[in-house]
Parts: C-alpha cells; sequence; structure tokens
C-alpha cells in the first residue's frame, strides 16, 4: 500500500480536478507584495482570531462579546467573516476529505474513491442520513492546509521572507 500512495505522490499535479478552481488560481498565482493596510477593527479582529487559534470559535465569540460590552464603539468581525477575510488575503485555504469514523486513515489516493475503510469496512458516509435522505454525508473530515499558498503568504510581508 505504501508505495501504491508513493505513486500518488510522484504523479500529483495541479490540474488535478479535485481542486476548487478557487485554490487551483491561488497556487498558480499567488498574491505578490504584502496585503493593504487594514482599518483597527480588522486588524483587531485578524489578531483576535490568529491569538486563539487553539480554541473554539465560542471562545472568539465570548472574547469577541467581553471587548463589546466595554468598548462598544469597536466593531469586530465575526467568527465566519474574520476567517474568511483572512483566507481572501492570504489564499491560504484549507481542503476537506473524508476519513473512517474510527480515524484508520482518509479516504485520499489510494482510498479516494473506496465507499468503506481498508480496515475496519465503516462506511465514510452516515448510513442514517442516507436513509433519510438519499444524500452521503461523511461521518468525519479532517483539513489539509496546502503549503504553497502558506509559504507565499509568509514571503509577503518582510518580516516573513527573513524567516
Amino acid at each position: 500500500i505504501a508505495d501504491e500512495f508513493i505513486c500518488f505522490i510522484h504523479k500529483a499535479m495541479l490540474n488535478n480536478k479535485k481542486l476548487d478552481p478557487h485554490v487551483l488560481e491561488c497556487l498558480c498565482n499567488p498574491i505578490e507584495g504584502p496585503p493593504n493596510e487594514l482599518d483597527p477593527d480588522t486588524q483587531l479582529s485578524i489578531d483576535l482570531y490568529l491569538s486563539i487559534t487553539h480554541a473554539s470559535e465560542d471562545t472568539y465569540n465570548l472574547i469577541c462579546n467581553a471587548i463589546h460590552l466595554c468598548f462598544p464603539e469597536f466593531n469586530i468581525l465575526s467568527y465566519y467573516k474574520v476567517k474568511n477575510l483572512i483566507s481572501d488575503i492570504t489564499d491560504v485555504v484549507s481542503i476537506s476529505h473524508n476519513m473512517c469514523i474510527n480515524s484508520c486513515h482518509a479516504f485520499t489516493g489510494l482510498f479516494e474513491d473506496w465507499e468503506t475503510c481498508f480496515y475496519c469496512q465503516e462506511p465514510w458516509y452516515d448510513q442514517d442520513h442516507l436513509c433519510c435522505t438519499g444524500e452521503k454525508v461523511p461521518c468525519q473530515q479532517f483539513n489539509t492546509i496546502l503549503l504553497g499558498p502558506q509559504l507565499a503568504a509568509i514571503c509577503h510581508s518582510s518580516e516573513g521572507a527573513k524567516a
């Protein structure tokens, strides 16, 4: 199996039909130069979001509410808006992959078209939801943040380029 995955890596190409057209555009044409200067409220929203990357969305919202109680003039962006803004500014995006409910493996590469897990035979989709709606909804997913846009985003600033 490992050799087959190595073959998938060797054959990897950007014109993969699984990539969203916007993601492909970001990979092929990275943003050049530093981002435009932001207003203080937007900068606060971004700084707050980035400072709690290992916390939950609820934590972000609780902190925003606390700031708003003390400083009602601040216009802090919602979690959804700041997350999308950061993605728009940096072109750093994540790609979701279906995975086994028991975390045995992801349904990528060799397993991309498989319906059930190679190891435990569990399906990648919620069978109850399928019975009710006829739609396959993943039981569990993980995200990959592409390296190319991350490197391009780091080089946007002189500090990042020096690092």
